[in-house]
């Protein structure tokens, strides 16, 4: 059976889209597309998390090229969908 990291990855070479949200929050934020496969094929899951739909919501952390600390949400959907990003806070460090 598949680790819960490796679904994510899979699913990410079927498909990797990000939700309205997910592409103003990158923007305001200067996080690019590149930074969240980053995260995705070299962090750490943090947390799970099972919707009422009975779809599961991963939160990854991991470190970008320019240094930053950052935090991917997404789900597994047709692919891999992103919901959100952002730069993670001090909780969410350690």
């Amino acid at each position: 059976m598949l680790d819960e990291k490796q679904k994510i990855i899979n699913a990410m070479g079927q498909a990797l889209y990000y939700t309205d949200h997910a592409r103003i929050k990158m923007i305001e934020r200067n996080i690019t597309r590149e930074d969240v496969r980053m995260v995705i094929l070299h962090g750490i899951i943090t947390r799970t998390e099972k919707e009422k739909n009975s779809t599961i919501k991963y939160k990854l952390r991991g470190r970008i090229l320019d240094g930053r600390l950052l935090v991917v949400v997404c789900v597994i959907q047709n692919g891999c969908l992103i919901i959100t990003t952002y730069e993670a806070t001090v909780e969410e460090t350690g």
